[in-house]
C-alpha cells in the first residue's frame, strides 16, 4: 500500500490534536479522488458494575476511542472502491493529505471548500460524483 504523503514526507502518525485530514487519492489512470478522514472515532460505552467500582463512579458510561483505520484507508466512493478492487491496491499511485482539521466543523468545511475550489462536479478525471450529497454531478451544470 502507497504510505500517506503529506507535504512530501511520509506520515505515520497525525500532529497532536488533530481530529482528522483532507487527502487526494490518485489512481493510475490518473483519476483523482477528494476527501476527508476521521483520524479516530470516540464511542459510548456503557459500564459495568464492576467497571463502576474499579473508577469509583455513579455515571452509566464511559467513552473509549479508537483508531479508524486512517493509515489503510483508501477512499469511500464506490466506484473507486470497484476500481481498487479489480485492479488491485497497486493502482493507486498516490495518497496525499493536503491538510489537517483539529475540529469536525473545520473538516467538513475544508472539505467543502476543497470539493469545489477544485470544480469535482465538472471534471471528467475525478471519482467524486457529489458534493455534500446535495449537489450531484449528473444533474447540475456548470453555471460560472
Amino acid at each position: 500500500m502507497i504510505p500517506w504523503k503529506y507535504k512530501g514526507k511520509i506520515v505515520d502518525s497525525p500532529p497532536e490534536e488533530s481530529y482528522g485530514f483532507l487527502y487526494c487519492i490518485t489512481t493510475d489512470n490518473g483519476f483523482k479522488y477528494f476527501g476527508k478522514k476521521i483520524l479516530s472515532f470516540t464511542k459510548r460505552k456503557l459500564l459495568s458494575a464492576k467497571r463502576k467500582k474499579e473508577l469509583n463512579t455513579r455515571k452509566k458510561y464511559e467513552y473509549v476511542s479508537s483508531d479508524s483505520g486512517w493509515l489503510t484507508y483508501c477512499g469511500s466512493c464506490i466506484p473507486l472502491k470497484q476500481y481498487i478492487a479489480q485492479n488491485g491496491e497497486d493502482c493507486v499511485v498516490k495518497r496525499e493529505i493536503i491538510a489537517f482539521a483539529y475540529s469536525k466543523m473545520d473538516l467538513t468545511f475544508g472539505e467543502l471548500c476543497l470539493l469545489i475550489k477544485e470544480r469535482v462536479l465538472f471534471r471528467d478525471d475525478v471519482w467524486n460524483r457529489n458534493v455534500a450529497s446535495k449537489f450531484f454531478k449528473e444533474k447540475i451544470k456548470e453555471v460560472i
